[in-house]
């Protein structure tokens, strides 16, 4: 027999046991204690750093497009959208075709933004080249698609203009998606 088996009697073993369990017993009531506390002091942290409530307005997702006349069309990409307009102003005003074009034509120093002619938009580039860089607005009419955001915007507002509509008032754009208040 071992040194440890002969000092543990049964009655020591028992005395052992009772004195383990009391004192686990005495743990997992002071855990139980320490996690009600916890809890109150949580709550008390989450109420004392909850941000104020504060009267925002309600914020909605705008996304890309052009409103008219109260109707959104909807696009996701800026030439959609400069494209969506020049469509919906032929369309609008098929007898002031020639006006928006005669004064779309001022903005272009070398180039014609609008043609009859897909070719004539871009002389002297091959047919693959114009094919990629320009669109059909409707059966007669080409549009130049090979433009900057602010050529874009100047060329929209010129036939906006020549029509009576102003482009950001009647016709509003959102060159981007974003979150708006419900207010604007």
């Amino acid at each position: 027999m071992s040194e440890c088996q002969q000092h543990e009697s049964p009655e020591r073993l028992l005395q052992e046991w009772e004195q383990l369990d009391q004192v686990i017993g005495a743990a997992e009531n002071y855990l139980a204690e320490c996690k009600g506390r916890l809890s109150v002091v949580q709550e008390k942290i989450d109420s004392m750093t909850k941000p104020p409530l504060v009267d925002s307005p309600i914020r909605r997702y705008q996304p890309s497009g052009f409103e008219y006349k109260g109707q959104f069309y909807r696009h996701a990409h800026k030439i959609d959208i400069y494209m969506g307009i020049l469509k919906l102003l032929f369309n609008e005003f098929p007898q002031q075709t020639a006006i928006i074009v005669s004064r779309v034509q001022l903005i272009g120093r070398s180039r014609s933004y609008l043609s009859r002619d897909r070719e004539a938009l871009f002389p002297g580039k091959s047919h693959a080249w114009t094919s990629r860089h320009c669109a059909q607005l409707d059966g007669e009419w080409w549009a130049d698609t090979n433009l900057s955001g602010r050529t874009m915007i100047s060329i929209l507002s010129a036939a906006t203009r020549s029509v009576g509509i102003k482009l950001g008032g009647e016709l509003k754009t959102s060159w981007s998606p974003r979150f708006v208040s419900n207010a604007e």
